[in-house]
């Protein structure tokens, strides 16, 4: 039987591929169907274009950003990341990520320092009319392939109210002060082969 050959790497396998796997050069003359490693298995994200706001002194969920979630592999590990746009009147926001169906804050957060609060991401203004935006990343090794729902967790201090894609005044008129906002929660699943979180 004659040997096929594409890019001069000779096809040795007949069957089919699994789950994950690519059809790879394995040597400068054959190629095979090998794991996929380091490959992107699935991206999902939320886009949220309307305004919220959380009164709470600590962080709550900002259910708008809530995404279902089903890892494909026990192995894979999650990246997280959110853009909030935030207002609120002259004080600290902080919050975090959370499993809620492992009931449980995920990714790094600040160490631990007596009464100090630990979150995986903040940041504080000076202003009481204007918006800012508040980035945060985090890793996440769900150990398993259990559907869940991941949540963006988020305050301002103590009784201040905070404000998703609006400032704290809002009021109507065209400027750039009060405009709205879009912010977004997007989660990447890795195929966990390549990834080391030191």
């Amino acid at each position: 039987m004659a040997i096929t050959t594409l890019n001069n790497r000779s096809i040795n396998r007949s069957d089919t591929a699994a789950t994950g796997q690519l059809w790879t050069a394995t040597s400068a003359t054959a190629s095979d169907f090998q794991a996929a490693a380091g490959a992107v298995l699935q991206v999902k994200a939320k886009e949220f274009t309307g305004t919220a706001s959380n009164t709470s002194a600590t962080p709550a969920a900002l259910t708008d950003f809530n995404i279902a979630f089903t890892p494909t592999s026990a192995s894979s590990k999650l990246f997280l990341q959110v853009s909030l746009i935030v207002g609120a009147p002259s004080t600290g926001v902080a919050g975090y990520f959370y499993d809620s169906t492992g009931g449980a804050i995920i990714g790094a957060i600040g160490a631990a320092a007596s009464s100090r609060g630990r979150y995986n991401f903040g940041a504080f203004t000076t202003s009481s009319v204007g918006k800012f935006t508040v980035g945060a990343s985090a890793w996440f090794t769900p150990g398993d392939t259990t559907a869940r729902t991941l949540q963006v967790f988020a305050s301002a201090q103590t009784t201040n109210t905070l404000y998703i894609n609006r400032n704290v005044t809002d009021t109507d008129d065209a400027t750039i002060n009060h405009s709205r906002l879009a912010s977004t929660f997007t989660i990447t699943e890795f195929d966990g082969s390549i990834v080391t979180i030191a």
